[in-house]
């Protein structure tokens, strides 16, 4: 029985751990989450999905070069998951793009406003950035990717960043952002899977 139960609490924490999540339901910007909001730049928010109205997205309808939107501070070095699973963090998120001239980006930095010198844009619409493609038009698409933090500093913590680039910023939305230490989604079920059976086994053997 004892055996069975250390197989057991061992899932969870293969599971990896959340270190953001934002979907945008709650009615509002939250401030546990995002630190900053450029002055103009993102409005309406929660605004209703036009392709689901029982969900609220984020929507961008101004421009700031740098960063737009920036939550607070997430220190992904204290995540034991972290460092199991290659030093890698896990992006995702939904984006819907409306207007060929509007380029959307999310990255990472250090700072919640201006530049550093660890800021990355990972992903944007036009160019792809360092992990992702052009996606289609007027069709939410998920998107996920690891990469390795750019922290000059060594200082283990993080933001992310979202940015619209055109003038007007018509046809940014996000939805499901979040930022994890885990490892693959099909590896995650592998490993769940394999502690399921040997704890089977295990349970067998004692029966």
């Amino acid at each position: 029985m004892f055996k069975y139960f250390l197989v057991l609490a061992g899932v969870p924490a293969l599971l990896g751990s959340s270190l953001f999540l934002d979907t945008f339901e709650s009615g509002g910007l939250s401030a546990t989450r995002w630190a900053n909001n450029s002055s103009g730049v993102v409005v309406n928010n929660p605004q209703v999905d036009a392709n689901n109205p029982s969900s609220k997205v984020l929507q961008f309808t101004g421009t700031r070069s740098g960063g737009d939107l920036y939550s607070n501070f997430l220190n992904y070095a204290a995540d034991p998951e972290f460092a199991t699973f290659g030093s890698q963090l896990f992006l995702s998120f939904d984006i819907l793009w409306t207007s060929p001239t509007t380029n959307d980006y999310i990255g990472t930095d250090h700072t919640t406003s201006g530049f550093t010198g660890g800021e990355e844009w990972l992903y944007s619409t036009l160019n792809g950035g360092t992990h992702g493609g052009t996606q289609p038009l007027n069709t939410w698409t998920h998107v996920g990717f690891y990469f390795t933090p750019r922290d000059p500093g060594n200082a283990g913590t993080i933001v992310i960043k979202l940015e619209a680039n055109s003038s007007p910023a018509t046809g940014a939305y996000f939805d499901n952002v979040s930022l994890a230490a885990v490892p693959e989604p099909s590896t995650m079920a592998l490993l769940a899977l394999g502690l399921g059976g040997l704890a089977i086994r295990i349970r067998r053997q004692r029966g």
